[in-house]
C-alpha cells in the first residue's frame, strides 16, 4: 500500500499551496482534519470522489514545475525528496519515465478505494485519521 502513503504527501503539498506562504515555509505538516477542510469543497466534512479528483489534479499541476503537462521523476523528487521510488515506478504504467495526468489519476483513484474503508464513496475524518496513522 505504498502508493496510498503517497497521497497524503501529495495532499499535504497542495494544502500548503493554499495555506499562507509564511506558514508553508516553516515546513509544518497538516493533520487529517486540515486536509479534509481544504479538500472538502461542499462543506460536508468528507472528501468525495469529485473533490478527490480536483485535489489530485491540483497536485499534479503543482508538481509539474516546468508546466509542460508531464511529470518527470526529477520534478517529483524535487517536491517530495523522500518519496519511495517504487511509488513513481508504479505510477509510470507504460514505463516511459513520464507520468501523465491519466497515469497519476489512475494510481491515486485506486488509493481512494483503499482508503474508503466503509465503501460509502467518501473519505471521512476517521478514515483519513486512520490512514495518517498508518503512514
Amino acid at each position: 500500500m505504498k502508493s496510498t502513503k503517497c497521497i497524503f504527501l501529495l495532499l499535504a503539498i497542495v494544502s500548503l499551496i493554499a495555506a499562507d506562504t509564511a506558514w508553508a515555509k516553516e515546513g509544518q505538516s497538516m493533520n487529517s482534519e486540515e486536509i479534509i477542510d481544504i479538500s472538502d469543497l461542499n462543506g460536508d466534512d468528507r472528501i468525495n470522489i469529485e473533490e478527490y479528483r480536483n485535489r489530485i489534479t491540483d497536485v499534479y499541476f503543482f508538481l509539474d514545475a516546468n508546466k509542460d503537462g508531464k511529470l518527470t521523476v526529477v520534478e517529483i523528487q524535487k517536491s517530495i525528496p523522500n518519496l519511495d521510488p517504487d511509488v513513481i515506478d508504479n505510477a509510470d504504467v507504460n514505463d516511459d519515465t513520464i507520468i501523465t495526468i491519466y497515469e497519476f489519476r489512475y494510481v491515486l483513484y485506486k488509493d481512494f478505494d483503499a482508503m474508503d474503508q466503509n465503501q460509502d464513496g467518501n473519505l471521512d475524518k476517521q478514515e483519513m485519521k486512520t490512514m495518517m496513522e498508518e503512514k
